[in-house]
């Protein structure tokens, strides 16, 4: 059984209140699953998105500055709204901003591109499916900004490539990630291992990694 705590917090510009999911415990911790994006797809509520949307003005808001932020004032005996997920074009929207630090633009175009991608996640079988100008500008971008130093890096950025019809560059991106001297991740190596045979293929869709991944993704999930 999950059990969720609602966490009230209120938005810095309309000042209407909304109630941030969070999960207290859980003994289902099984089905996630890793895409060769990066994204994880879950079996169980999330305790909170790292950006939300306020469902009354739609100014995006970092999860972690309302949780450090002052408790609002809130009627015991209300049911307040959640916040919603930003939609793909909020997020790029967001990344291009002028007044964010270079994390959150990094953050918030990986999130984007997460959502452009969720539609060929929704139709799997459908290879030929393209992202949209905007999703793929977003990736040029994200391929300058991106680190590549850990396993999982590599893996970010070899798919980055793949997406963008770079077979080469994702082949050579996955052939450098032999030399990473931290101890691999089986399933980070399964994903390179997995975006070399789609490249190889000159298949540019994202694709599912791992149905049934191990408990110890903390650091990723």
């Amino acid at each position: 059984m999950t059990m969720i705590h609602y966490l009230p917090r209120e938005c810095p510009k309309c000042g209407d209140i909304f109630s941030i999911p969070s999960v207290l415990s859980t003994n289902n911790m099984g089905g996630r699953t890793l895409w060769t994006d990066g994204h994880v797809t879950r079996g169980e509520p999330l305790n909170a998105f790292p950006v939300v949307a306020c469902p009354t003005c739609r100014k995006i808001l970092w999860t972690e500055e309302l949780l450090n932020g002052p408790k609002p004032e809130i009627d015991y005996g209300k049911t307040y709204p959640q916040p919603l997920p930003p939609t793909t074009d909020e997020y790029f929207e967001y990344g291009s901003r002028t007044d964010i630090n270079a994390q959150q633009e990094l953050l918030a175009r990986v999130l984007g591109w997460h959502s452009a991608n969720d539609p060929r996640r929704e139709d799997i079988d459908n290879r030929e499916m393209q992202l949209k100008e905007n999703a793929k500008e977003n990736l040029r971008i994200l391929e300058a900004i991106l680190p590549v130093e850990s396993l999982y890096d590599h893996m970010l950025m070899a798919e980055v490539k793949r997406e963008l019809s770079d077979f080469s560059g994702a082949l050579e991106v996955v052939d450098q990630s032999f030399d990473i001297s931290d101890e691999p991740l089986p399933i980070y190596t399964q994903g390179l291992g997995l975006i070399m045979i789609m490249a190889e293929q000159k298949d540019y869709n994202v694709f599912r990694i791992n149905k049934n991944p191990f408990a110890s993704w903390a650091d990723i999930a």
